[in-house]
C-alpha cells in the first residue's frame, strides 16, 4: 500500500485508539479510513502475509506427465512396462 506521510499540524485529524476507525465522507460518499497506527501496521503484516501464500509455486511437469501429454488420443494406452519407463525417466 502506498503511504503519504505529514505531520499533525499539517491537516486536522481526530485521535483514533486502537481498533478505532473514523471513516471520512466527501459529499456523501465514504472517501477514506482513519486508524491507529497500531491497527495500520497490523494489515500491513496482514497483506504481507496472505500474498505471500496467495502465490501458487511454479509448477513444473515431470517427464512422465510430458510424455503422456504429447501421447495422442490415437496411440494406444501405454503397457505396464512403458509406465514404468516413463515414471522411471528412461
Amino acid at each position: 500500500m502506498d503511504t503519504t506521510h505529514c505531520t499533525a499540524d499539517q491537516v486536522r485529524i481526530p485521535r483514533v485508539g486502537e481498533g478505532e476507525a473514523v471513516i471520512v465522507t466527501r459529499h456523501g460518499k465514504e472517501v477514506a479510513a482513519i486508524i491507529a497506527i497500531e491497527d495500520f501496521r497490523l494489515l500491513e503484516s496482514l497483506k504481507a502475509a496472505i500474498a505471500a501464500v496467495s502465490r501458487p509455486p511454479r509448477y513444473q511437469p515431470s517427464a512422465a506427465e510430458i510424455e503422456a501429454w504429447e501421447t495422442d488420443d490415437d496411440d494406444e494406452f501405454p503397457t505396464d512396462e512403458e509406465f514404468e519407463r516413463m515414471l522411471d525417466g528412461r
